[in-house]
């Protein structure tokens, strides 16, 4: 079971494949958040800005994709408008 803690730094780490505000983007295949969770897959939109990703947690060096989470960053609605 992931804690609170570490749904945070997903949450602040998905951000982070926008390849135009970090050197290394997080991409597919990335070990984060210290090898304990695996990207299956990143997306990082141009056309509308989306940046999101899939990961799931590494159990004894194994991906369990029993526990697959969809993290995605948010907007700030009152400058969207």
């Amino acid at each position: 079971m992931i804690s609170d803690k570490d749904y945070n730094k997903l949450s602040e780490k998905v951000y982070d494949v926008d390849a135009n505000k970090v050197t290394i983007p997080v991409r597919k295949n990335t070990d984060i958040l210290n090898r304990y969770v695996k990207v299956l897959e990143a997306e990082d939109t141009l056309d509308n800005g989306m940046q999101a990703m899939a990961v799931a947690p590494i159990k004894g060096g194994e991906v369990s994709k029993s526990h697959i989470m969809i993290v995605y960053a948010g907007i700030n609605h009152l400058t969207a408008i």
